[in-house]
């Protein structure tokens, strides 16, 4: 028997749509001497005064899932059989520091175990023509890191330039 649940978190835009507004707004509207005033004054509060004005409108996504899994098996000696619950949470990320950054990262937790499992972390960048991604198993038994600096065009896919580092803990 095998039971999952799972649900995906998401940030929404909400202050792209509000700005997209707003410049719409100035736009069509003619700018009187008093809202351009108020701009001035607001626009030297900000830079006074930076740590009150941070733009947290950070994209990000979250997904967990859990599953719970019961199975009855014989024991190793085939007299008896045995029951096994195995439950496992898994969960993964995103979040985008700028339009150009991304840091991700995907593990789990085994319940049976007391254990986390395979953890995977990365950080990509946009070089505008050029893609560079690091990759990261920073515990376990395969622990590794990779840096890969790519084209984005598929015709130059042979210049890609990787380096690898692997750790084995047996």
């Amino acid at each position: 028997m095998n039971v999952a649940i799972s649900t995906s978190f998401q940030s929404q835009d909400k202050k792209s749509k509000e700005k997209q507004q707003k410049k719409e707004e100035i736009i069509e509207n003619e700018t009187t001497d008093a809202q351009l005033e108020a701009q001035r004054r607001q626009l030297e509060m900000t830079r006074a005064n930076p740590g009150e004005y941070v733009d947290f409108d950070i994209p990000w996504r979250l997904d967990l899932s859990y599953s719970l899994n019961f199975s009855r098996t014989r024991t190793a000696d085939f007299r008896r059989d045995t029951t096994v619950f195995t439950q496992y949470l898994s969960f993964n990320g995103d979040f985008s520091l700028t339009p150009n950054w991304k840091i991700g990262v995907n593990s789990g937790y085994d319940f049976r175990l007391n254990q986390i499992s395979y953890t995977t972390m990365y950080v990509s960048r946009d070089l505008h023509c050029w893609q560079m991604s690091i990759n990261l198993v920073p515990f376990g038994s395969y622990r590794s890191f990779s840096i890969t600096i790519s084209p984005k065009a598929g015709i130059l896919r042979d210049l890609r330039v990787n380096r690898t580092r692997q750790f084995y803990d047996l």
